[in-house]
C-alpha cells in the first residue's frame, strides 16, 4: 500500500452533539486517534462537556466546545465559522444525525470545505426524519452503517457504508476468563450472561431477565450481570422490582451502574444479550467478539452482518422473549470444544469485519478523495453478507 500525501498532516474537524461514554462518541474518539497515522490532525468540536472531551484533552488533542445559542442558532453556527478558519480546518466529520450537526454542516458550508455526515441512528430514531434533508442537502459523502440507512437517504453517489472499528489488541484478554470471573465475584464454573449498555426499553433489560428467569430454574449455575447507566429512570425501577421478584432470582443478577473499562467484563463472560427492538451498529457486539465472546441479539439494523447464526452467537426476532430464552439454553447447552470454537469463530470474524485500522483506512480514503489526494488504497463497500458468509 502506498499514499502519496502531503508532509504537512491536513486539519479535519470531528463535531459531536455530547461527549459521554457512549457507543457514537467513543466510535469517533477512536477513529480520532487514529487519524495521525493516515495524514490527518483531527479537531475535536463538542457542544457540552463531558468524560470523553475531558479524556481527548488529557492525551494532547484539541478540543473546542460550542453551545447552541442564538436566534435560529445563527451565533452557534458563525462560532463554528471561526474555528474552522482560525484552525485551518480542510475538512469536517459531523457525528449523528442531530440538529448540532446540521449547524456544522451549515458552518462547514458557508466555509466552503467539504463535508462527511457519518449516521450513527436507526431509521426508526425520529430524528433520522426531522434530519433527513439537511443531510442530503449539506453532506458530501453520507458515511452509514446500515442498509436501511442507505434506502432511507436515497443517495447512492454520496453515501458509503462503512463499518465501524475496535481496537482489536486492545481488548485481547489479559486474563484468562477463570481469573477474570473471579475477580468480579463468580466461579469459575459459573455461567456468566452479561448485557452491557443504557438501561431503556429499547435495550431490553427487561426481557433478558423475564428470558433468565425462565432458564435459570433448570441452570441454577447461570448469572446475569447488567452494565450500564439508566437513561430512563422507570426501566431502572421496573427491572430492580423485577429481580427481587424471587430470593434465589435476586441472588443470580446484579444491575451494575457504568463501567469506564468493560474488558474486564467481558473478559469474565461467556455470552453477551442484546435483545433491542431497533439498533444501527450496537459497538457492545464489536467488543465482546474481540474479546472472543458470543453473542446473542436481536435481528435488528446491521446485527444480521455482525453476528453469524450457530457460528458465533444467535439471532433471535426482536422483542421475542420466549425465542430468547431458548437461545440462552443453547448456548448454555454447548460442549466444552463447541463454545471454544464459537470464541475462536468470533474472534476471526472480528479481525474481518472490525478492525480499526480498516475502518480508519475508510474514512481516511473518503476524505482523500474529497480533497483531492492520491492514494492507492482501494477500499471496497462492506458486504458482508457476500464476502463473509453471513446467514
Amino acid at each position: 500500500m502506498t499514499r502519496c500525501l502531503s508532509k504537512m498532516p491536513t486539519k479535519v474537524l470531528l463535531a459531536s452533539h455530547h461527549a459521554s461514554r457512549r457507543g457514537s462518541a467513543i466510535s469517533l474518539a477512536e477513529l480520532g486517534k487514529r487519524l495521525p497515522e493516515r495524514g490527518y490532525e483531527p479537531v475535536f468540536l463538542f457542544s457540552k462537556q463531558g468524560p470523553m472531551a475531558k479524556e481527548l484533552a488529557a492525551q494532547g488533542f484539541p478540543v473546542h466546545y460550542v453551545s447552541r445559542v442564538g436566534w435560529f442558532r445563527l451565533h452557534t453556527i458563525r462560532q463554528i465559522q471561526k474555528l474552522i478558519a482560525a484552525e485551518g480546518i480542510a475538512i469536517t466529520h459531523a457525528n449523528s444525525v442531530v440538529a448540532f450537526s446540521k449547524y456544522v454542516g451549515l458552518a462547514t458550508r458557508l466555509s466552503g470545505i467539504p463535508l462527511v455526515w457519518h449516521v450513527r441512528e436507526p431509521v426508526e430514531d425520529k430524528r433520522m426524519r426531522r434530519q433527513r434533508r439537511w443531510v442530503r442537502w449539506l453532506a458530501d459523502r453520507i458515511v452509514v452503517l446500515t442498509h436501511q440507512q442507505a434506502a432511507f437517504f436515497a443517495r447512492p453517489e454520496k453515501t458509503e457504508r462503512v463499518f465501524n472499528g475496535v481496537d482489536l489488541k486492545r481488548f485481547s484478554r489479559d486474563l484468562d476468563q477463570a481469573a477474570a470471573k473471579r475477580a468480579l465475584g463468580y466461579g469459575a464454573e459459573d455461567f456468566l450472561f452479561i448485557q452491557i449498555g443504557s438501561i431503556e426499553h429499547n435495550k431490553g433489560q427487561q426481557r433478558s431477565l423475564l428470558a433468565f428467569s425462565e432458564v435459570f430454574a433448570a441452570h441454577p449455575n447461570c448469572h446475569l450481570l447488567f452494565v450500564g447507566a439508566a437513561t430512563e429512570p422507570a426501566e431502572e425501577t421496573a427491572l430492580h422490582a423485577l429481580r427481587q421478584s424471587s430470593e434465589q432470582l435476586a441472588a443470580a443478577v446484579r444491575i451494575g451502574g457504568e463501567s469506564s473499562d468493560v474488558r474486564p467484563i467481558l473478559w469474565a463472560a461467556d455470552c453477551l444479550l442484546l435483545p433491542s427492538l431497533r439498533e444501527s451498529f450496537p459497538r457492545t457486539v464489536m467488543e465482546a467478539m474481540a474479546c472472543g465472546v458470543p453473542v446473542i441479539a436481536s435481528a435488528a439494523g446491521a446485527v444480521e452482518d455482525m453476528v453469524d447464526h450457530e457460528t458465533t452467537g444467535f439471532m433471535v426476532p426482536p422483542g421475542d422473549i420466549p425465542a430468547l430464552a431458548t437461545a440462552m439454553r443453547q448456548i448454555i447447552g454447548l460442549g466444552t470444544n463447541q463454545r471454544r470454537e464459537m470464541s475462536r469463530q468470533c474472534l476471526l470474524r472480528a479481525e474481518q469485519l472490525f478492525s480499526l485500522d480498516r475502518h480508519t483506512a475508510r474514512i481516511a480514503s473518503i476524505y482523500d478523495a474529497l480533497l483531492g489526494k492520491t492514494t492507492s488504497l482501494t477500499t471496497p463497500a462492506e458486504q458482508p453478507n457476500t464476502e463473509h458468509g453471513d446467514r
